[in-house]
């Protein structure tokens, strides 16, 4: 059985704090943004405070992602974390494509996923 708690917590955090930052750049216009924006049906726009509910979601989401992927390291069952990945992001794509993004935009958000997972990943591998 496996003892979730008996865990890096210094990989979690740093795997979380990471994909968290990629996120900032990767809805930045120093990326993706205005293109996104426009898939999703909105403006880009800076606004002078990001929505916060949002931001501590996407954090929580991370830690969680990080924590997941985290129990399966130590056994080395990268299947898992390949097929657990992989279920997000064709759940989001479908999910987005219920609610009339581009495909732009949900290739932006899966891209963003498993480029999150790839950084928890590495994050685990070094730690």
């Amino acid at each position: 059985m496996i003892d979730v708690f008996e865990v890096s917590w210094i990989a979690i955090i740093v795997g979380t704090i990471g994909s968290y930052l990629l996120g900032v750049v990767w809805y930045s216009p120093v990326l993706f943004v205005k293109k996104w924006a426009e898939g999703i049906g909105a403006k880009a726009y800076k606004p002078a405070m990001p929505p916060l509910s949002a931001m501590l979601a996407q954090f929580v989401g991370l830690f969680l992602l990080a924590w997941i992927i985290e129990l399966f390291s130590p056994s080395q069952n990268w299947a898992a974390v390949v097929l657990i990945s992989a279920m997000f992001v064709v759940l989001q794509y479908g999910n987005n494509t219920f609610t009339g993004k581009s495909t732009y935009a949900k290739l932006t958000e899966g891209g963003y996923i498993l480029a999150c997972v790839a950084i928890i990943v590495l994050v685990q591998l070094l730690l």
